[in-house]
């Protein structure tokens, strides 16, 4: 069974009354009060290649389904409800992550955000504009609450057949760019005794770093994500 998209949507915004979804990806539901202030839910569309089935799409689907679910049980909440979509959370394709929360808080000046540039040179604004999702809504507006639904992207819940688990803290991430050099010799001539190859050196970082963040955090985590060798051969 194939859904479709664009009636789903038409569907969802008429039948919530919705309407108010701006170009800052915020979808509204008044609420009883005018003066309260808004209860938002969302979380993020882009992902990793391999980030998980529902990475960030399952907190934008269950804020949405809350809207619908209260408009057909004919409920009216006090506060006004939002879902928000987070803009570039991964950092995937633009860097760095976050980056529509960060411009939000004010931790990002947006300036700064539109002139970030992918591979190709191409830059947020140019895609924002191209896709029509130039943000025209006011930033940093308050909330009462913030809610994100989010799956598991490790085995501890469900290793601990655990459904739901509750976040208490936030991780904190550290990326550093690692350089290391070595002296180009020629690979099928040069004596191993003679050699300083870079490649060597790097890995025996790597495995000394995992063993010592093994043995010393048992709750830390240590990935290397990319190597790039120059003069390879």
């Amino acid at each position: 069974m194939k859904a479709n998209a664009e009636r789903l949507w038409q569907m969802l915004m008429e039948m919530a009354k919705i309407g108010a979804t701006d170009k800052g990806g915020n979808t509204r539901r008044a609420g009883l009060s005018t003066t309260a202030l808004p209860i938002v839910m969302g979380s993020h569309l882009d992902t990793q290649p391999k980030g998980g089935r529902f990475d960030g799409i399952y907190g934008v689907l269950s804020g949405m389904e809350v809207l619908q679910r209260l408009t057909e049980e004919g409920i009216h909440t006090h506060h006004p409800l939002e879902v928000v979509v987070w803009t570039n959370e991964e950092g995937a394709r633009f860097t760095p992550a976050m980056m529509g929360s960060a411009v939000f808080t004010g931790l990002l000046p947006k300036q700064k955000v539109y002139e970030s540039t992918d591979k190709q040179g191409i830059s947020v604004y140019s895609e924002l504009v191209r896709t029509g999702q130039l943000g025209e809504t006011p930033l940093a507006r308050p909330f009462k609450a913030y809610y994100e639904a989010h799956i598991e992207q490790g085995p501890v819940l469900e290793q601990s057949q655990v459904a739901i688990g509750v976040v208490t803290g936030g991780q904190a991430i550290l990326w550093l760019d690692v350089e290391t050099k070595g002296k180009a010799a020629h690979a099928g001539t040069t004596p191993m005794h003679m050699r300083k190859d870079t490649m060597v050196g790097s890995a025996a970082m790597i495995v000394e770093l995992e063993h010592n963040v093994r043995k010393r955090f048992p709750e830390g985590l240590v990935t290397f994500g990319e190597m790039q060798v120059a003069n390879s051969s």
